[in-house]
């Protein structure tokens, strides 16, 4: 057996594409794998390889792919950042139900009435199953594509397209509520309970609170109302104030999850939405908060949200039609200030540990710049939580 990474053999992903493809074509001696340090995920491992297919039907076989090869090392590298002394080995279950779970949507998506939905094409892949640890997904090569990491912003022609992808994805699932049936379980549910809750955010806004000392105030407030995080049924309160019908949410909207495209001299054009790992039956607000948050200039954050959540709507409303769940866009700006802390509190309080695996994929003589950029956008989206906390007095 011809290792390709970790326990993932040559020969494992033949026999994938093979019954994917109904084919008896074999693996030629040009196969390579490529790993690109830029390209790592924070629980899987990104490996491209090229296929050298030889036999029936090779030249209409795929030439390239990349693959998302699940790794529990990373998760425990993860781990150690964000659960401090936790001796739990059961996070190494984690890695195999996001695999799971982002091969259920790629198996499904097409029933749900979301048409060209720009999203990557899938080619195969394989679950983590009991007595098995291998899982990977192997998705289309597509060339010419650039990247876009947490700690860059966007133009904002290019947040707005991000935007009203999501405002589809949204829209779409409340006419078609049959979406939900193939769901077997809720991904983030089951992180929230295990990696959100008071206890560790308290603890990770004590690093937020040396990183922006100035901001004391501010953070201690923050503090106060991650108690929510140990009271379920006020947090579900919530979720169902704002949205009382769950929704598709794609559970991870950040630019590195977009394949771009450059046109012009800055202009990006949104090509494809990927890494599905998360995405869960639940709130659309939860997916515009980290949109908001991780993709906008601090600036904009502040001084244009109402209006992008204007463009939001229009947009939700042509898909879903008139039975929305809000009456106009004032509506959906008031839900969207009262979920935004729920999300980004504890969303914050884990990025600062993150800075050093973020800046990683950022070139060396960039790095101290791109480090200002990310924690700017932070600073603004405490600012932010601050205000909807006081503003809805979400510590009652």
């Amino acid at each position: 057996m011809t290792t390709l990474w970790g326990d993932l053999t040559w020969e494992l992903l033949e026999s994938d594409f093979q019954a994917a493809y109904k084919t008896t074509a074999r693996l030629g001696p040009g196969k390579l794998a490529e790993i690109k340090e830029e390209s790592g995920g924070f629980t899987s491992q990104v490996v491209f390889v090229t296929l050298d297919w030889i036999g029936e039907a090779a030249a209409e076989l795929p030439g390239k792919a990349v693959l998302k090869i699940v790794s529990s090392q990373t998760l425990k590298d993860i781990k150690n950042l964000t659960v401090e002394g936790s001796t739990d080995d059961a996070e190494l279950d984690v890695p195999a139900m996001l695999n799971n779970n982002e091969l259920n949507f790629y198996r499904h998506w097409h029933k749900w009435g979301l048409g060209d939905l720009p999203v990557v094409k899938f080619l195969a892949g394989r679950d983590v199953e009991a007595d098995s640890a291998i899982g990977y997904i192997a998705l289309e090569y597509k060339e010419g594509m650039t990247a876009r990491f947490l700690y860059n912003t966007i133009p904002e022609e290019s947040f707005i397209q991000f935007l009203k992808v999501m405002a589809r994805v949204h829209g779409v699932t409340l006419a078609n509520q049959s979406f939900a049936s193939d769901f077997p379980s809720n991904v983030r549910k089951l992180l929230n309970s295990k990696y959100v809750t008071y206890a560790s955010t308290a603890s990770h806004l004590e690093k937020v609170l040396e990183q922006y000392p100035e901001a004391a105030e501010k953070v201690n407030n923050m503090k106060e109302y991650a108690k929510i995080y140990s009271d379920y049924d006020r947090e579900q309160a919530i979720r169902k104030k704002t949205c009382p019908i769950e929704l598709l949410a794609h559970g991870d909207t950040s630019l590195a999850n977009v394949l771009w495209q450059k046109h012009g001299e800055n202009g990006l054009d949104l090509t494809a939405l990927h890494d599905w790992q998360t995405c869960h039956v639940g709130n659309p607000f939860m997916d515009l908060s980290r949109l908001m948050a991780l993709s906008l200039a601090p600036e904009l954050l502040q001084n244009r949200r109402n209006d992008y959540l204007h463009i939001y709507y229009d947009e939700f409303k042509t898909h879903a039609g008139e039975a929305t769940p809000w009456k106009n866009g004032d509506e959906v700006v008031d839900a969207f200030e009262q979920i935004f802390p729920l999300e980004m509190v504890s969303v914050t309080s884990l990025l600062v540990p993150f800075v050093p695996l973020m800046l990683r994929t950022c070139p060396a003589a960039e790095k101290e710049a791109a480090k200002v950029e990310l924690f700017e956008k932070l600073r603004g989206v405490i600012e932010l939580c601050d205000e909807f906390i006081r503003k809805w007095n979400l510590t009652q």
